[in-house]
């Protein structure tokens, strides 16, 4: 049904909605393209996508400081100061980047 109604949207968000239908995902979140594509920026918004984030920075995820330490396939591995534990991070993650 997507690609019925392909004339109607926008040109920039047809070849996305064509990837995407090759493979649909379950979820919303699974398919980074649209979730850059519909994410829209505010101007007091101080969050960023993981991924923007250099090797080395830290940030706040949920009132903890992490350092991301690398990316582990398509995930980053990221840890927690306060405790030590490492996490996997997924790449659209929403953290807030420590100056």
């Amino acid at each position: 049904m997507l690609l019925e109604s392909l004339e109607i949207y926008d040109e920039d968000l047809k070849p996305i909605i064509v990837k995407f239908s090759k493979s649909p995902k379950a979820n919303f979140m699974a398919s980074p393209d649209l979730v850059r594509y519909f994410h829209t920026e505010k101007q007091d918004d101080r969050l960023h996508f993981i991924e923007q984030l250099q090797k080395g920075e830290f940030f706040i995820y949920r009132n903890e400081k992490y350092l991301l330490e690398g990316l582990i396939k398509k995930n980053y591995l990221c840890k927690n100061l306060a405790t030590g534990r490492k996490y996997s991070f997924k790449p659209l993650a929403r953290v807030e980047k420590c100056s």
